[in-house]
């Protein structure tokens, strides 16, 4: 396995130094090198997470490929990329970065609620980012609804005590 990781680790320096040479001459602004260069690398992290035994890196591979993702959309005019959207989308795709975790390390339930948490949290920023919740509206949900976390969090430590039994 160790010989493939090194394989993987080579292409992304080759890939990576490719583009920075054709960035010298012009050829890619910055947003393109952000965009596609966030989408490769989590790719090739990706593939060099999963063929290591046991998988590595899966979560941050994740993160860095829909990160990148993101940003092509923006470059598309398919997505805003506003700076004023960086902590929500950041959020969203943090929470969404843990189902390949779980879908690789098979029964790892609180992943999957952990990813649901911090999604719904990047919801509530983009919706109040975007003015959809009114100010008062998100405080009240946020003052009734807090001990949702106390629930979730005490769930999440309870399976994992089943798990180890």
């Amino acid at each position: 396995m160790h010989g493939k990781t090194t394989v993987i680790a080579g292409l992304l320096f080759i890939l990576l130094g490719a583009i920075l040479i054709l960035q010298n001459f012009s050829l890619f602004d910055q947003y393109f090198l952000r965009s596609f260069g966030l989408f490769t690398l989590g790719i090739l992290l990706f593939f060099q997470g999963v063929l290591s035994k046991p998988p590595r890196r899966v979560f941050l591979s994740s993160f860095f490929t829909l990160l990148g993702a993101y940003y092509i959309l923006g470059e598309l005019n398919l997505l805003s990329t506003s700076p004023g959207l960086i902590i929500p989308v950041y959020t969203i795709i943090i929470g969404l970065s843990f189902y390949p975790v779980f879908l690789i390390e098979k029964g790892k339930w609180d992943k999957v609620l952990l990813g649901n948490l911090i999604i719904l949290v990047g919801i509530l920023f983009l919706f109040w980012h975007l003015e959809l919740i009114p100010n008062q509206y998100l405080i009240n949900i946020t003052n009734t609804y807090w001990p949702v976390i106390l629930i979730l969090s005490g769930l999440l430590i309870f399976m994992k005590g089943l798990r180890k039994h």
